[in-house]
């Protein structure tokens, strides 16, 4: 079975190679709603929002896929729309919990006249205005949190506890075996990640069911779909691309995308990091 494999350098459409908080917070949760706009992640704003954040560096959710945490513990991001009537105008808004602007962009402008096209012309270019650096987080005084059951027990901070052998063997069994699950199935959890095929750019994007994967055009931000991919079992999954056909697939342990083809080979996407 021959592996087509092709690694190439990340050009400049790929998303930055590390993403992360923002201080002392775990990640920016993006509404899925704007107030100048009906609908949910209408004209994919919501979604060009994670994918600009993620981009600069800054790990992003939409609303809908934000992982459970306190409520403090994540960053705000929406977008207000200036008042102009030759253009539109969008600049991006980052609030704490308590509805504090931390960080307010540029003002994007756009005067194409069709919504469908300005709003994310508008929005693009207000992302262009500001790097990570430039968004400065105050310092944040979380509170002690008491002690529970569901927390850290303290009653048993000063018992001595013996271990035996035999138990101490079985708790590094049970940690060998997860440590070899975790390996084994590796299937990426950021809402963007991106990919190399014959020196092209793809990029995965995270779906209810699964995810989908776009050929990302070279020297701008525009997008081809590829396939639509459902996770069956583990890290395999079957693909089905534009044009109907359903191919079967996995995540490597380094995430990298394997495609069986009917005869046999195997066609690597190669994760970027």
């Amino acid at each position: 079975m021959r592996v087509i494999l092709l690694v190439a350098f990340i050009s400049s459409a790929t998303i930055g190679s590390a993403q992360s908080g923002i201080g002392e917070y775990d990640f920016i949760e993006v509404s899925d709603r704007f107030e100048f706009v009906t609908g949910d992640n209408t004209y994919q704003l919501s979604d060009m929002m994670v994918y600009y954040f993620e981009k600069k560096g800054m790990k992003a959710y939409r609303q809908q896929d934000s992982p459970n945490v306190a409520k403090c513990d994540a960053l705000y991001a929406d977008i207000e729309k200036g008042t102009s009537i030759l253009s539109s105008k969008l600049a991006i808004v980052i609030k704490d919990c308590n509805d504090t602007v931390i960080f307010r962009s540029e003002e994007g402008k756009s005067k194409v006249k069709a919504y469908a096209k300005a709003y994310p012309d508008a929005l693009r270019t207000a992302f262009s205005t500001f790097a990570k650096s430039d968004i400065k987080i105050p310092e944040v005084s979380k509170p002690m949190v008491a002690a529970t059951k569901e927390g850290k027990d303290t009653s048993m901070d000063n018992v001595l506890v013996t271990v035996t052998d035999t138990q101490k063997e079985v708790v590094l069994i049970k940690a060998e075996e997860t440590a070899t699950s975790a390996a084994i199935v590796q299937i990426p959890e950021t809402a963007f990640s991106n990919y190399e095929l014959n020196g092209q750019s793809y990029l995965l994007k995270k779906a209810p069911i699964g995810f989908t994967l776009f050929l990302t055009q070279e020297g701008n931000d525009t997008f081809i779909k590829v396939g639509d991919i459902a996770i069956t079992t583990g890290a395999s999954f079957t693909m089905v691309d534009i044009y109907g056909e359903t191919k079967m697939g996995r995540f490597n342990t380094k995430q990298d995308l394997v495609i069986q083809l009917a005869n046999g080979d195997e066609i690597l996407y190669v994760k970027q990091l």
